[in-house]
Parts: structure tokens; C-alpha cells; sequence
């Protein structure tokens, strides 16, 4: 999500009949063929619009390469790669794409075709990622309600009356990864495939409004809202599962998810069960946010019980508390928090919430330099992989002791 925004609670998981029907075991699991990534990360977004001028969701179009008025986004993604596998901040980074932004829209049919530029954009992006060793979570569709970021997912198109630009929303997604599959490159930087962000929270978001039903005027209840068992059985359960299904026959040998907004981290085993239900997916993306995590230890423990491998696609500090999430100083304890403890509770990655919260830029565009939470993204990436990562000027300093580390830090001459 662009700066995570509260819009509706999440749907009454007691409502979920027709597509729960059965439980699944939860048996233990290794990890997801292929699905081998770094425990540390943020989630990227894009290189920072502040001086490439690119705003949501424009990086990848000509926006690109242009640098008339400052730093190409181009040669953000190539530095700001750089300086993440240099220092530390982990080789798994979550990468979002928006795929409307690449495409030749008809605004009463959708998607038509590809600019080919564009495309050429996302595979020199993949390509700077893989020169610097990094793996990708690639998010290919997202929708914001009320952020005003352009080249979103349109969700009228699930709406039963659009059925035209639904699919071709499919055909877009299976042009897409067939395209990314043909490259090599492209193909193993992605680790795995995030379909479409939150589909169920930012959906039922769109859906609260009960005029935005479209066919489905069954989902309205009787007292003149939204029936969220409904909308999740009926309209957004059907429409991520095509898009699963689509995906698999376009691109079998990449992983693909689906990401949930924390719903599935669920201390009622048959709750958690009922949310796995609804997810046609290789690989769990849960997002987790709190202001205090360690007083529920329960809930996050019930991440050891999934049917399927998972890692934290955001953590950050609680959902609208972003003057806590993205200030590199106040968000650290609470990062510190889910990088040394969800790895416990099966987490395979966590990856914080985001890039901007872990490296700054205090003297201008060559400038990246850690935060506090890029400290402790740091350390913990120490912890979990060794001495794999060089620091260019001096050991860091530990963020909450005075004392410099001198284990697993390999001193290099200034860069010139």
C-alpha cells in the first residue's frame, strides 16, 4: 500500500461458508520449491520520487530514464541496489510495479497491450537487481482507495458489469509474466510473484460502498451496507483464483502470491484455517503492523501453523501510525522487534516497512545513508547470513549500545 491507510475492518470471518467448506490440515512444511531468499529486506516500493520526480506509479514509464530534473529513476534503482546489498539491508526487496502503468489502456475495455518501452524498463530494473545479487517480491497489481496514486488496478472491473476489462486484466497479467519468464534474468531475480496487493483489504475497501456492487446486489445487506462474506465469496475469492490460475499457465516455474493484510496470523486455529481457504497461493505474504507486538505473542505464534511457507511482506508500527513506520529513528524498536523474533514463528523473510525507513539521503541524491532501522535491518542481516556483506568505510555501530561491533564486519578503503 502508498502510506497505509485504515479504511474498513476486516471481513467477518465467520461469513466465509461457501468457500471455507472444509479445514486444512497444517502439516509441517519445507520451504516452497525454489522460494530461497535473504530473512532481511524492506519493502521497496520504487526508488524514491523525490528526485526523479516519478510519483506513484510512474517510475516505469518514460519518467524511467529521464533526468532533466535530477536523477534518473533508472540510476536510483541502480545505486540504491548497490548500497542495499553493500550495507547490509538484505538481497530480498519487495518491488512494486502496478502493471497499469505499463499498459495501452481503452477506458471502456482496459487493458489493450503493452508499451514495449515500459516493458524494456522493468527488465533493465530486474537486471540492475540481479548485478547486485538481489532477489525481488514483484508486485504486479494494487489498488489504494482515496491515496489519489496514479495507474492503479480498477476495481470496477470485478464488479460483474465489466466483464470485458476483467479480462483482459487476466490477458495483461499472462502477457506480463510470459514476457518476464522468456528472460532469464528477469526470471530468477523474482523470487516470487505478488499477484495483487491486499486483494481482499483494499477490495473490500472499494466494495464498502454498496453502489459499487455493480451485479452483485446480493452482497448489500439489509441494513444498507455491505455483506463482507459475500463480497469475499462471491466477488474477490473467484477473482484471485483466476488470477492464480492464470498465472500458473503462464509462468508454471515462478512462485506466486497472493498478499493478506494480516488476517491470516490468527490465534483461532479455525479462523486461520478459514483465511487460508481463500488464498490460491505457493507462498503466504502477511502484512504486520503493531504498535506493541510482543503483547501478542499468540497471534504471531500462530504463524508456525500454516499450511504453506510465509513471510512478512511490511512490518512496520501500528496501521496509521505512520510518523512512527516511517521515521527510520522512532520505527526501530519496533522493527527490531519483528526481525528478531517472527523467524521464530515461521516468518521465512521480514521485510520492513519501507526502503525510505531504512536509508535517507541528508546531503542529496548521492548520499544514502542508514538509519536507525537500517542499523537494525543491519544486524539482523548479520545475524541470520554472516560476514556475506562488506561495509565501505567502518564497522556500524551497534543501535543500541555504544560499543562497536567487530565480528562479521569486513573494513574496505573509502570509496573514492
Amino acid at each position: 500500500m502508498v502510506r497505509r491507510i485504515t479504511f474498513v475492518a476486516f471481513c467477518s470471518l465467520a461469513l466465509l461458508g461457501a468457500v471455507v467448506g472444509r479445514a486444512l490440515p497444517h502439516p509441517a512444511y519445507a520451504a516452497a520449491g525454489g522460494f530461497s531468499v535473504s530473512y532481511t529486506g524492506t519493502n521497496y516500493y520504487q526508488p524514491t520520487s523525490y528526485f526523479s520526480h516519478c510519483g506513484y506509479w510512474t517510475w516505469l514509464t518514460s519518467c524511467y530514464t529521464n533526468s532533466s530534473s535530477g536523477p534518473s529513476a533508472q540510476s536510483q534503482v541502480a545505486q540504491d541496489a548497490q548500497f542495499i546489498a553493500a550495507n547490509g539491508l538484505g538481497t530480498f526487496q519487495r518491488v512494486w510495479i502496478s502493471l497499469d502503468q505499463l499498459m495501452n489502456w481503452d477506458s471502456t475495455n482496459g487493458y489493450q497491450s503493452y508499451n514495449l518501452s515500459y516493458l524494456a524498463n522493468v527488465d533493465d530494473m530486474l537486471h540492475r537487481m540481479a548485478q547486485s545479487g538481489i532477489k525481488v517480491d514483484l508486485v504486479l497489481l494494487t489498488y489504494s482507495q482515496g491515496t489519489g496514486a496514479a495507474n492503479q488496478f480498477h476495481p470496477e472491473s470485478v464488479d460483474g458489469l465489466h466483464n470485458t476489462m476483467r479480462a483482459n486484466y487476466l490477458r495483461a497479467v499472462r502477457d506480463f509474466l510470459a514476457h518476464v519468464a522468456s528472460d532469464p534474468t528477469d526470471a530468477s531475480t523474482i523470487a516470487v510473484v505478488d499477484l495483487q496487493n491486499e486483494a481482499y483489504y483494499q477490495l473490500e475497501a472499494y466494495f464498502n460502498n454498496p453502489s459499487n456492487l455493480g451485479a452483485f446486489t446480493q452482497c448489500q445487506s439489509g441494513s444498507g451496507g455491505t455483506d463482507w462474506g459475500c463480497v469475499d465469496n462471491t466477488i474477490i475469492h473467484p477473482w484471485v483464483n483466476d488470477l492464480y490460475t492464470t498465472a500458473k499457465s503462464a509462468a508454471p516455474g515462478l512462485l506466486y502470491t497472493i498478499s493478506d493484510a494480516g488476517g491470516m496470523l490468527n490465534a483461532n486455529s479455525t479462523e486461520q484455517q478459514q483465511r487460508e481457504n481463500l488464498y490460491p497461493v505457493d507462498v503466504y505474504d502477511i502484512h504486520v503492523y503493531n504498535n506493541s507486538p510482543a503483547s501478542d505473542p499468540a497471534r504471531w505464534a500462530s504463524g508456525r501453523l500454516l499450511n504453506k511457507p510465509w513471510f512478512a511482506g511490511e512490518a512496520g508500527c501500528g496501521v496509521g501510525n505512520t510518523g512512527c513506520t516511517y521515521n527510520g529513528t522512532n520505527a526501530a524498536p519496533i522493527d527490531t522487534w519483528w526481525l528478531d523474533n517472527l523467524g521464530a514463528d515461521g516468518a521465512q523473510a521480514v521485510l520492513v516497512e519501507e526502503g525510505g525507513t531504512a536509508f535517507t539521503f541528508p546531503n542529496g541524491p548521492y548520499t544514502p545513508t542508514l538509519t536507525a532501522t537500517g542499523l537494525v535491518i543491519q544486524q539482523a542481516t548479520i545475524a541470520h547470513s554472516g560476514p556475506t556483506y562488506a561495509q565501505p568505510h567502518r564497522c556500524p555501530r551497534h543501535p543500541r549500545h555504544r560499543s562497536r561491533l567487530s565480528v562479521h564486519c569486513r573494513l574496505l578503503p573509502p570509496r573514492p
